[in-house]
């Protein structure tokens, strides 16, 4: 995958636009190593406290799920221990 990181703060759904726009979408962390490489990138870019991925929670069920396919966030999940309430995090 490519990745880039804007470093302007926006909400969650004007980041996805603007990833939309550019013909992509938020990250999606599919491994530990995909995980490493976005949180190193993140702190470098000093974007940890306005990072958004690509993650949203279901009206309809309540399930998080990966917006790139609309799975359940289950195969690779490392969040901030108890933190998926509205945003999820990653470190």
């Amino acid at each position: 995958p490519v990745w880039q990181i804007f470093t302007e703060s926006m909400s969650w759904n004007d980041a996805q636009k603007k990833c939309a726009d550019d013909f992509g979408s938020l990250a999606t962390i599919n491994s530990a190593q995909e995980n490493k490489f976005l949180w190193r990138s993140a702190v470098a870019s000093n974007v940890m406290d306005d990072m958004h991925i690509g993650a949203y929670q279901s009206s309809e069920d309540g399930v998080w799920r990966w917006i790139e396919n609309n799975q359940k966030v289950s195969d690779y999940v490392n969040f901030i221990k108890g933190l998926l309430i509205n945003i999820p995090y990653f470190k």
